[in-house]
């Protein structure tokens, strides 16, 4: 039979949980076996602040009717998207932002209950709410339910029933006026209500059996359940106390859900139990959940999503699973696999571990083999099945196992104490051989003949000592050894050999092999080489990698295995289906590493994938790849200057033809992995590329009739169904053929009237009309030119100046360089303070008229702008540099907040690089014995860089004139400090080159912020 296993700090804890007494005909039973496919432990995911939670408390969720996730938490509300955590603060933050229950309903109305806030209704972007003085009974909302087409709100002082905009406490209801009501349910079209001190009511009449905080109401499999702070009931059809179920005596259960046919359970402090049928698994810490008191639970979609007192968890019901030390391992690094089969149908699964022994698993039961059974060391590096024996290459030699013991393989000569990491089983010329490769002692030949008489034992030579993997191939029988200089193809008959190596391979280390028709795969550092394999050296046909189609996630393949008819390559970074249609898995899916083991992986006798990684084995079922149902696409579109958003069926005015649409896929699984595709039907486009880029905008849009079509692709490869926006781009008013045709019919009528009326006059006033002409344009021709001659005037003065300028003041730099280098020690000391000066005034006066020379090619409009792709992190780390001199000069501190180092940007750097430098300089100038910050975030599409200063700050007067160029705050700041006013002005003109903004936050006497807000995007 499958070996189904359970550890037994697993089988004790669910042992006290569950009796012979049953829970309805479907639910709770004695559990006498695990549940079928119960094996190891899915993915869990656990969200927190970190990843955009407001608080980590999380008491409710709810999806509403698009399938966005709506969460409460003691600081706020979020709503999760699949991509990002958006905070929803209550009306009344001030008075309190701690959120209880949150209620999704039909008509896509959000209900949230605080407490001490009462209750909000979020519809259409807008909130209502509701307190005592709009007659709820009372201002601290606990629990939220629908009934009768009505929103059900518990509070503490009663219950109360809100219809469209009104609060009504209907004849049911007042049986719990004045009562604190922490749940709501329903039993058999009733409200039911659990109340903190008197039980439970339904329909207007309480319950019998008087429970102590009923947390949690739930109609499953015909009958009420009611968790409480004493444990879990379950009220019965009569007049009768409610049964209390077995094994949560004093258990406080928070809240009650069902996953298909089985009851879930939240509890404080035992976490979360799944009960079904024969079984009960739990969920808690050491699965993976953030907390072991649960709040709330909800299963949707495959995904089971879980509120905790530490974060939001959610576990993945797919094709992998986890085993490690909470299913009972005695060591979570598996470094090697095997199942063994008798001829009776017998099946046992090893587990060797790095430092734990070696696992075995059999009819549900676990074994641990370790020194004490024999075994010379505790790290089970290689497994092999030959004679019907078990045989295990440890960090000290190789073992076989003689009853229900392990003795060191005898051999003449020795073996030596080192580390066996591969072997293999061949006969030749009807004899068992052995082939053990160790990890630095080579590759040796054991001719085998039971484990009371030595084996003969020859060392083969070898290329290198390392040998990481061992292969057999027929027609001819051939062995093929992988090393780390290399893979040898090794004739055993006649001695023959061939080496594979570079530059035939991409790496010399090869680390995996496998075989099938015709083809052998060699796993190495640098990718997965799959060759033709013929009578002589193999054949390269081709290489797979990350860069390849399909991609691997890591170049390094650790092992090789094939399972149901696919090949599978485990690699540093998860593990990825080579043969068949393309996929990975990684840590998101459940591996428990990302990083797999070399020589750990087996297929058991159900066609399940067994893969050995540093934090405990995989099981991947190849059969179960099940793809999931698609995931429903929101497009959000926006128009105009303000980007307001609209609805489907846009029309654009003609003055406001750009919109921008946003795309959500409310997939939930691998979010990262999430890709969009958009057409845009009537502009002439084929689809894009898919990208992760969820936003797309469409600038100055010709008028017409056009559609968006978008389309979504989850991490698993599933897509979107399309999703179609239809918009219009409106003519112009005067542009309409209504309009033309109204125009043309008017000024034919005038010119009938002019012509009937003015005929007279005519030639007159054209006489009058053609000499003004003419002398008017004498006069533009006059101007043009004057103005032209301006211009020439102007850029000849700047280029003579730039030249007349620049010439001096560098020659002075120079000559002062040269007399300081030629002067001895004598003169070098006595002119050293002169020669200072100089160069100190040359290149002040050179910063000057380059900052005159690009003001006025900016007003000139001939600054060009060289963008590109850069880290903000590194051309920060390079202005931070050249700031410690400037700020230390006045005494003062350097503080830097710095932005992620993975944040790009497409601008012109040097712009950006002097505006930074002129910000931290003018900074570091004012400020004395005080503090100069500069901090990078990220805020919607910007970047925003904030100079901070405890400088002498300014008036609003002064603010007035901060960035007219040669203009300082007074006249007595310039005495003490100097300057010229160029440097603010020229930032501020570059700020608005590249698509942004500086603007100043100052006050006298406290500091002055400057903040520099640069798109993401940049301005080409």
């Amino acid at each position: 039979m499958r070996p189904l296993v359970l550890s037994p700090l697993r089988l004790t804890f669910l042992a006290s949980v569950m009796s012979a007494a049953s829970l309805s005909t479907a639910a709770l039973c004695a559990l006498d076996r695990p549940p079928e496919g119960a094996l190891g432990r899915r993915a869990i995911r656990v969200f927190t602040d970190r990843d955009g939670l407001p608080q980590n408390s999380v008491e409710s969720f709810a999806f509403d009717r698009q399938g966005f996730l709506w969460l409460a938490t003691r600081d706020g509300a979020a709503v999760y998207d699949g991509r990002t955590f958006r905070i929803v603060n209550m009306p009344t933050r001030k008075a309190s932002n701690w959120v209880r229950a949150v209620l999704a309903a039909p008509d896509g109305s959000v209900y949230f209950g605080t407490e001490g806030g009462g209750l909000h209704r979020l519809r259409n972007g807008a909130f209502t709410s509701w307190n005592r003085a709009h007659g709820l009974p009372g201002d601290n909302v606990r629990a939220l339910g629908l009934s009768g087409g009505g929103v059900i709100v518990g509070t503490d002082a009663g219950a109360a029933q809100l219809t469209g905009d009104s609060l009504l406490v209907t004849q049911e209801l007042e049986a719990v006026r004045g009562k604190s009501v922490l749940s709501v349910g329903e039993l058999r079209g009733r409200v039911a209500l659990g109340t903190a001190t008197d039980g439970v009511f339904a329909g207007g009449a309480r319950l019998p059996g008087r429970l102590a905080r009923v947390n949690a109401l739930f109609f499953h499999d015909g009958a009420l359940l009611a968790g409480s702070d004493t444990g879990l009931f379950r009220f019965t059809e009569g007049p009768t106390d409610p049964v209390a179920v077995p094994g949560f005596e004093g258990v406080i259960v928070r809240s009650l859900s069902a996953e298909g046919d089985d009851l879930l359970v939240g509890t404080e402090g035992r976490g979360l139990l799944r009960l079904g049928a024969g079984h009960a698994t739990p969920l808690t810490v050491r699965s993976g959940l953030p907390s072991d008191i649960v709040f709330h639970a909800q299963a949707r979609n495959g995904q089971l999503w879980i509120g905790t007192l530490a974060g939001l968890a959610r576990e993945t019901a797919g094709d992998l699973v986890a085993f490690d030390s909470t299913q009972g391992l005695p060591n979570d690094s598996v470094v090697s696999l095997l199942e063994t089969r008798t001829g009776e149908g017998d099946r046992t699964l090893y587990l060797g571990t790095a430092g734990g022994g070696l696992a075995a698993l059999a009819n549900g039961a676990m074994r641990v083999y370790g020194t004490a059974s024999g075994l010379p060391d505790p790290s089970v590096f290689a497994l092999l099945q030959a004679d019907g024996r078990l045989f295990a290459g440890t960090g000290k030699g190789l073992s076989v196992l003689v009853g229900e013991r392990f003795v060191n393989v005898k051999a003449e000569p020795p073996l030596p104490a080192e580390a066996v990491v591969s072997l293999l089983s061949t006969l030749e010329r009807g004899n068992r051989v052995i082939y053990a490769g160790t990890y630095g002692a080579g590759l040796f030949r054991l001719e085998w003949s039971g484990p009371e008489r030595p084996a003969r034992s020859t060392r083969v030579e070898l290329p290198d000592g390392r040998v990481e993997a061992l292969l057999l191939v027929s027609n001819p029988d051939r062995i093929v050894i992988a090393t780390n200089a290399g893979a040898v193809i090794l004739d055993p008959a006649t001695n023959e050999r061939f080496v594979l190596a570079p530059p035939e391979l991409p790496n010399a280390i090869v680390r995996s092999l496998w075989a099938s028709g015709g083809s052998l795969f060699l796993g190495t550092g640098g990718g997965l080489v799959e060759t033709r394999l013929g009578k002589g050296k193999p054949e390269v046909l081709r290489l797979l990698d990350t860069t390849t189609s399909p991609a691997l996630p890591n170049d390094t393949v650790y092992r090789l295995e094939a399972a149901s008819g696919q090949l599978f390559a485990m690699t540093g970074r998860g593990i990825a289906r080579v043969q068949g249609a393309p996929r990975t898995w990684d840590s998101s899916d459940g591996l428990p590493s990302n990083e797999c083991n070399f020589g750990a992986s087996t297929v058991d006798a159900d066609g399940r994938l067994w893969i050995g990684t540093p934090r405990g084995a995989a099981v991947l079922d190849p059969r179960a790849d099940r793809r999931p149902p698609r995931s429903p696409l929101v497009v959000k579109a926006a128009h105009g200057p303000s980007q307001s958003p609209r609805t489907p069926g846009l029309s654009l005015p003609h003055d406001a033809r750009n919109v921008t649409f946003e795309l959500t896929l409310l997939s939930f699984r691998k979010e990262e992995g999430t890709l969009y595709r958009t057409e845009l039907v009537g502009l002439g486009t084929a689809p894009s590329d898919w990208t992760p880029d969820p936003h797309r905008l469409y600038a100055t849009l010709p008028p017409g009739d056009y559609v968006f079509r978008a389309w979504g692709r989850d991490g698993l490869g599933v897509e979107s169904a399309v999703s179609e926006t239809a918009f219009t781009v409106r003519q112009a008013p005067w542009a309409t053929w209504p309009a033309r045709l109204l125009f043309l019919a008017l000024a034919a009528g005038a010119v009938w009237a002019v012509v009937r009326i003015r005929l007279a006059r005519l030639e007159s006033q054209t006489r009058r009309l053609e000499a003004a002409v003419a002398e008017r344009t004498r006069e533009l021709v006059a101007s043009r030119e004057e103005a032209l001659e301006a211009s020439r005037a102007k850029s000849l003065f700047l280029a003579n100046m730039s030249h007349e300028l620049r010439t001096p003041l560098n020659a002075i730099l120079g000559y002062a360089e040269l007399i300081e280098e030629e002067s001895d020690e004598r003169e070098r000391s006595r002119h050293a303070s002169d020669l200072a000066r100089i160069r100190a005034a040359a290149q002040h006066q050179l910063q000057l008229v380059n900052s005159v020379l690009d003001l006025s090619k900016i007003e000139a409009g001939k600054m060009e702008l060289v963008s590109d792709d850069f880290l903000v992190a590194a051309l920060v780390r390079d202005v931070a540099s050249l700031v410690p001199p400037l700020v230390a000069r006045n005494g003062n501190r350097f503080v830097l907040e710095g932005p992620p180092e993975d944040l790009w940007i497409t601008a012109d750097a040097t712009k950006l690089r002097q505006s930074l430098l002129n910000l931290l300089s003018n900074a570091a100038k004012f400020t004395e014995n005080g503090v100069v910050a500069l901090r990078v975030s990220v805020e919607g599409p910007d970047i925003v860089f904030r100079v901070s200063d405890t400088g002498i700050g300014m008036t609003p007067e002064e603010l007035a004139k901060l960035f007219q160029p040669f203009v300082q705050a007074d006249a007595s700041t310039t005495r003490k400090y100097g300057g010229t006013g160029l440097g603010l002005a020229l930032t501020k003109r570059f700020a608005e080159l590249l698509g942004g903004s500086l603007v100043v936050d100052s006050t006298r006497g406290v500091g002055t912020t400057m903040t520099l807000r640069i798109p993401k995007a940049g301005k080409s």
